[in-house]
């Protein structure tokens, strides 16, 4: 299975307007929507698998009422960034949000700071704990991903190592398993054609995947008591 190596040019990690620059020189795109008024605090959002930081535009415009900045930022291999449609690792993913959370803390010390992360997102937040605490507020985990391979029945776990070590680079879409994600038609329509969604993804991501949820539920038996865990009670995904 293939991982997107991380660049050997190390760089000082910078938040800019449009995007954030990590330690290897890799640039994160983000998305601001500034709270009206006063804000009251700042929101990291992290995206699902083959989403990406638009994917809380409605949101936002829920939460700027309500005095809160919110800050969305497209995971490597994902969205406008570099790589895109390729496994980058836990590691990575997990470093980039640790290095987010300083550089917000740093350039916005009095907002109280709270991480969202829906499905793969969710997965990230969860396995960038097993790195060291996260330095926030509070959590909140939208339908975290967390079916690890402890939770797949043999069979699921060898037919996924068998194609990601001699198929790695094929692409499935998911057509024919019968599951709907969202009852919001309008949306799931605006998703189809958008080009940045990723509508087919490599058997290696979702090898990745599984070891991200591994890490993920490994972590889970020691999370932080600000934590709030919401899951659709038809939730098909």
């Amino acid at each position: 299975p293939y991982v997107q190596p991380a660049s050997a040019n190390l760089t000082t990690p910078a938040l800019l307007e449009t995007y954030a620059i990590m330690e290897d020189g890799y640039r994160l795109p983000l998305s601001f929507w500034h709270a009206r008024g006063e804000p009251q605090a700042l929101l990291l959002a992290l995206h699902g698998l083959n989403d990406y930081r638009q994917a809380f535009a409605s949101a936002s415009e829920y939460l700027v009422r309500r005095g809160i900045n919110v800050i969305a930022y497209d995971q490597r291999g994902f969205g406008n960034s570099d790589g895109r449609g390729l496994w980058h690792g836990t590691e990575r993913l997990a470093a980039d949000l640790h290095t987010l959370i300083r550089l917000l803390g740093a350039k916005y010390p009095k907002q109280p700071l709270y991480l969202l992360g829906e499905s793969m997102g969710g997965a990230v937040v969860l396995a960038a704990m097993h790195r060291e605490p996260l330095r926030t507020d509070g959590i909140i985990l939208l339908a975290p991903a967390i079916w690890s391979r402890a939770s797949m029945p043999i069979y699921q776990r060898s037919a996924l190592w068998l194609m990601a070590h001699l198929m790695p680079s094929l692409e499935l879409t998911g057509k024919g398993l019968d599951l709907q994600p969202s009852d919001n038609i309008e949306m799931l329509r605006a998703l189809s054609r958008d080009p940045l969604v990723i509508k087919a993804t490599r058997v290696d991501v979702l090898y990745g995947m599984s070891n991200l949820m591994d890490r993920a539920v490994s972590t889970s038996n020691n999370l932080p008591r600000r934590l709030l865990i919401l899951y659709g009670s038809h939730d098909e995904i």
